[in-house]
């Protein structure tokens, strides 16, 4: 086979016509280097049986590419686009779709190299190549929006294979995460809360009034964790703020804003760390930074019991401990401990003179200490546990 007179007129390229003339060959061509490959990615039956017709119209739009005055403007054949739709929906990763891809263009190309060869003149190829190379480029993108776009959502129930595929990006695995259609970039922030459909809709009403993508998966511990991304973090911690009272019928944990994928997995193990210790708490949003500590101390039994002997165990369980608790949870205001608890300051200030004779320490000097095992001493308390008050704290 020759070569003839190029699109411009300047350079020789291969023809269309000539082409037409070993497309079969050249179908069966593609077809043998795809299917080494489809046995080694192991594609489901169904979506092999359309690859002929899929390839057959891959070829086409190569063909077209070659004479196309403005091979831009040409239309994606449907074939290809139903297909990376079957794909998607019969949930084979993205990555092995565009490795198929890949194949058949890299088939194609080296029929064209073959063509071009046999003209002398060498500059050929290049006049063959470019444009295809352009259209290869546009044709991945139609694939790509056509399997994203029948992949399964985010806010759909979270199928087995969406919490793994979350669980091996957790872990750091290099996995093609397209079909979560959520965007790694921004900041993240994880919450956990039980499974219930209520909490679902509720959150997803919240994803809606911040506008903020989520996504949601169920990875075990008995509870729904929802990511929530954006590129402004003041958006994510109005929406933290506003979960107390969208969820005030239960405790939930968040983990603390965090920027890019690394901060969406650290948000995450944020959430993780905390959400055993909540399950005796009061409704509400209950953040790692406030809890972070109080977890990390809980793990050790000689820190957790340590603080427990140093911090609690002097207050006793009458009235002092109780006023040190919402001391502490009023920012250390004697007034507004007064007020919350309903007593006069003076009382308020003879409780906590108390509370520090049996301390042996003042509360400027070791308020962070007490605050943290009175947290510690309350995780330890059942649900009708007497330390448990009824007191913020």
């Amino acid at each position: 086979m020759g070569v003839v007179q190029g699109r411009g007129g300047s350079a020789e390229s291969v023809s269309a016509r000539q082409l037409d003339v070993d497309r079969l060959e050249l179908q069966r061509s593609v077809m043998d280097r795809l299917a080494d490959l489809l046995d080694q990615d192991g594609w489901p039956g169904h979506c092999r049986q359309d690859l002929q017709r899929v390839v057959a119209a891959a070829i086409d739009l190569g063909v077209a590419t070659m004479d196309s005055p403005a091979p831009e403007l040409l239309q994606f054949p449907e074939a290809m686009l139903l297909h990376a739709r079957a794909a998607a929906r019969a949930q084979v990763p993205l990555e092995q779709v565009l490795r198929g891809y890949a194949a058949g263009y890299s088939a194609f190309v080296e029929c064209l190299v073959r063509l071009a060869e046999q003209n002398p003149a060498a500059s050929a190829s290049t006049e063959v190549l470019r444009p295809i190379a352009a259209q290869f480029d546009r044709s991945v993108g139609a694939v790509v929006f056509a399997y994203t776009e029948a992949a399964p959502r985010g806010d759909d129930p979270a199928p087995p294979y969406r919490a793994r595929l979350i669980e091996r990006l957790l872990r750091g695995e290099h996995v093609d995460s397209t079909a979560l259609r959520y965007d790694f970039g921004g900041w993240h922030v994880a919450v956990m809360a039980p499974p219930d459909e209520e909490n679902a809709e509720a959150l997803r009403a919240l994803a809606q009034r911040f506008d903020v993508r989520w996504l949601t998966a169920e990875l075990g511990e008995e509870a729904v964790t929802t990511w929530f991304g954006s590129g402004d973090r003041e958006k994510l911690e109005g929406l933290l703020s506003a979960l107390d009272a969208t969820l005030c019928g239960t405790p939930v944990v968040g983990g603390e804003p965090s920027l890019g994928f690394t901060g969406w997995q650290l948000t995450y193990r944020q959430a993780e760390s905390i959400w055993p210790y909540v399950s005796h708490s009061p409704p509400g949003i209950h953040r790692y930074g406030e809890m972070g500590l109080v977890a990390a101390i809980a793990v050790n039994p000689v820190l957790a019991r340590s603080m427990q002997s140093l911090y609690v165990e002097p207050l006793g369980s009458g009235p002092e401990i109780e006023t040190v608790r919402a001391y502490l949870a009023s920012g250390r205001n004697a007034s507004s401990t007064a007020a919350r608890l309903g007593l006069s300051r003076q009382t308020v200030r003879n409780r906590l003179r108390e509370a520090e004779a049996r301390l042996g320490r003042s509360l400027e000097e070791c308020g962070a200490e007490v605050e943290i095992a009175l947290r510690l001493d309350r995780l330890a308390a059942g649900p009708s546990d007497p330390r448990r008050s009824v007191n913020p704290g």
